[in-house]
């Protein structure tokens, strides 16, 4: 009897045990915070600051829309055609934030989707009120994973190639410009114009006709340019 009663409370130490690093990983994992505020202004096409009285800074998540203002480099195509579509859409607007795994990004700005009406209570098609879906969709972004922040990553692929299947925006400028030169290890491609086109050795190196068979063959183009 001493015997059972001893492997009774070992049972339910280990059950206990278990249950509570559940409880503590989960704890880990946000719920979606969403709450209506203002956009105060925007920065470029994937970054505005919240009429908040704290001007939050926030990066769309899972996108990535051309430089408007580069340092070193050039601008580059449909930057501004995608800054002027986000001031259009958002200046003024009240929209709706979700978090994901991480709230923050390493400048300090606020990682979020952004939702022109409140995803818990439109009936609209979450295609069509997911401003980073519209984004990709439109041509004005490219879908970018940035890991571990990837909650809508598939459905954000699934908008860049209806922006590429209809030539939209960025792809109506470079989509179609090649032979794009990928590099095995990496996953990133380049376009003629890059500075590191004739730096892939032949031994890495995978053709493309172009842009969009690149990016629909999973290879990403380089940011140095």
């Amino acid at each position: 009897m001493k015997h059972l009663n001893k492997r009774l409370r070992t049972f339910l130490l280990i059950v206990l045990a278990l249950a509570a690093t559940f409880t503590a990983k989960g704890s880990l994992s946000p719920a979606p915070e969403v709450g209506g505020v203002t956009v105060k202004r925007v920065v470029d096409g994937d970054t505005l600051v919240l009429d908040d009285g704290q001007d939050t800074r926030v990066r769309l998540i899972g996108v990535d829309t051309p430089e408007t203002v580069k340092p070193r480099g050039r601008v580059e195509p449909w930057g501004k055609e995608a800054s002027d579509f986000s001031k259009k859409s958002l200046t003024g607007k009240a929209v709706f934030l979700e978090y994901d795994e991480e709230k923050e990004d390493h400048y300090g700005r606020t990682l979020a989707y952004v939702w022109t009406e409140d995803p818990r209570k439109s009936e609209r098609p979450k295609e069509e009120i997911l401003y980073n879906y519209q984004l990709v969709a439109s041509g004005y972004a490219r879908e970018r994973a940035y890991e571990p922040n990837t909650k809508y990553q598939a459905l954000l692929h699934e908008g860049e190639i209806v922006a590429m299947d209809h030539v939209r925006g960025i792809w109506a400028v470079e989509g179609k410009e090649g032979p794009a030169k990928g590099s095995k290890k990496s996953k990133i491609y380049h376009l003629p114009s890059d500075k590191s086109y004739n730096k892939v050795s032949p031994q890495n190196a995978i053709m493309f006709e172009n842009a969009m068979a690149a990016e629909r063959a999973g290879y990403r183009r380089t940011f140095s340019r």
